[in-house]
């Protein structure tokens, strides 16, 4: 209860769609930052406001009779926090957490070609090869003339044909 009493008092009556919406804002500034100023702290004051935002999307979602276009809505916001916290992570090396919320994100909106790149981005450091040749198949399924993703796939070819090759070598060594 007084958790909910300060937080009122916080936000001045605002609905949680706006609260998310003005935490994307503040993450974004963050975002923009960070990059001016090569400072891994603004990443890390972004994931803070886009993490808030995504409470205030979840709250809003509890709403009940919604209309179909508000939900749209809301589903949209909360898949653009996701998958700009996920550019924050994946900045931060937190490739994890990139995963996570890029497969959240194009749950929400399947259209989003950058959280499909950053998955596969992030997929590439993992060496999860396999997951990120999909992620690089959909995002270039949506922008089929990207460069930057057709390379971030030859980069996934490659590193999967090394482990083959590796897998291949260990298992004729123990034949």
């Amino acid at each position: 209860r007084l958790a909910e009493a300060l937080a009122a008092l916080k936000y001045d009556g605002e609905t949680p769609e706006e609260l998310a919406d003005k935490c994307k804002d503040m993450g974004n500034k963050n975002f923009k930052t960070a990059i001016s100023r090569k400072r891994q702290m603004y990443y890390r004051e972004a994931v803070k406001h886009y993490s808030e935002g995504c409470l205030h999307a979840l709250k809003a979602a509890e709403a009940p009779d919604r209309p179909a276009e508000a939900v749209k809505a809301l589903d949209e916001l909360f898949s653009t926090l996701l998958s700009n916290r996920s550019a924050c992570n994946l900045a931060l090396k937190n490739y994890g957490s990139v995963k996570r919320d890029c497969t959240d994100a194009v749950r929400l909106n399947p259209a989003k070609a950058k959280a499909f790149f950053r998955k596969a981005k992030a997929c590439l450091a993992l060496r999860q090869y396999e997951d990120g040749l999909e992620a690089s198949q959909d995002a270039l399924f949506l922008e089929p003339e990207n460069a930057e993703v057709a390379a971030l796939r030859v980069k996934l070819e490659a590193g999967l044909a090394e482990r083959q090759k590796r897998e291949a070598a260990v298992a004729a060594q123990e034949a």
